[in-house]
């Protein structure tokens, strides 16, 4: 089974957006997959989920949809950026993230990415 994780800045794109993240990986993948979350990710979004704002707001949706969706949690870590590339490049996982300087880095590491394309749906790139 195929692993994807996650990075914070993809899991406000829901709500930042109006993008279903799920249903767009559903639709990208052509095999069976486990959606991953490290638990550094979930410590930033309940970080951000304290501040007023449009990213607040987006930081509490994201943590109530993945109690919903019931994604695997992991536990991480040191620095979550850090973490996604040992943690892909080890179990040769996909990573969803928007970060443009993580998505080169990965890149550059042949790992696969997923990230929002223009403003409206989710590519591999």
């Amino acid at each position: 089974m195929k692993k994807i994780v996650v990075d914070t800045n993809f899991l406000l794109l829901p709500l930042q957006f109006n993008i279903n993240i799920f249903s767009e990986i559903e639709g990208l993948m052509l095999e069976p997959y486990v959606i991953i979350v490290p638990s550094g990710v979930l410590r930033e979004l309940r970080k951000l989920s304290s501040k007023k704002g449009k990213d607040g707001r987006a930081a509490l949706f994201a943590l109530k949809t993945l109690g919903e969706k019931g994604v695997s949690i992991e536990k991480s870590s040191g620095g979550v950026d850090d973490w996604l590339c040992e943690y892909a490049k080890r179990n040769k996982a996909v990573v969803c993230t928007n970060d443009i300087n993580l998505r080169n880095r990965l890149k550059g590491k042949n790992i696969k990415v997923i990230a929002m394309k223009g403003k409206s749906k989710l590519a591999f790139c």
